[in-house]
């Protein structure tokens, strides 16, 4: 799930240090190197679900290369992750793995691990460090498991955990990773992938740390 680039829509915490247009430029970068990641996942079918507030034009080339792309559904952030679910399942998927766009750099590893996890889960959760989720697996679209969660909040994750468990949802928790947000997030991609990352490259020289 992503956003689909606007200046002034996309990570707007990053708003100073970083201009509007500077941030646009980098959260398409963001979509390059994570779809160009993808591309590594084996036996697993991709798909950019975006949001309709920008052009649908401003979606890279890279995205478009590796995903097949259909829009999010939804008044909040809750109805359009179950949208997502729902849509997949749809189709005839029996697991399905929703990340978003701001981590840049996540191990695919941890995406295999999710989907391995999810034979025999219900649920698999990657937890955030700012106490919400990068990633989260399902085999069945469980409405409440969206419904009234403190979106954007440290409880994110401690929510959902709680509601899986009064729905009986039998959950397991992987891997650990960060969002980038702010400008701590950015200066921790910058030094992590140093160079070897479109974006990290780029916000290096925006901050000035190579």
């Amino acid at each position: 799930m992503f956003r689909v680039p606007s200046a002034g829509r996309v990570k707007t915490r990053l708003t100073p240090p970083l201009t509007k247009k500077e941030v646009f430029l980098l959260y398409t970068l963001f979509l390059e190197d994570l779809f160009t990641s993808l591309k590594g996942l084996e036996d697993i079918h991709i798909y950019g679900f975006y949001t309709q507030d920008g052009m649908i034009s401003a979606i890279p080339d890279a995205v478009r290369d590796v995903a097949t792309l259909l829009p999010q559904r939804g008044r909040g952030l809750g109805e359009r992750i179950l949208h997502t679910f729902s849509t997949l399942f749809s189709m005839g998927y029996s697991r399905v793995v929703t990340i978003g766009s701001d981590s840049p750099d996540v191990p695919l590893e941890h995406i295999q691990k999710a989907f391995s996890m999810l034979s025999t889960r219900d649920c698999v959760i990657g937890p955030a460090e700012d106490g919400g989720y990068y990633l989260i697996g399902l085999k069945y679209p469980w409405k409440g498991l969206f419904v009234d969660i403190p979106w954007s909040t440290s409880r994110v994750l401690e929510t959902t955990l709680q509601r899986a468990r009064y729905l009986s949802v039998d959950y397991t928790l992987i891997d650990g990773w960060y969002d980038v947000d702010d400008t701590t997030g950015l200066l921790r991609l910058t030094k992590r992938n140093r160079k070897s990352l479109l974006s990290s490259s780029f916000a290096g020289e925006l901050l000035d740390v190579f």
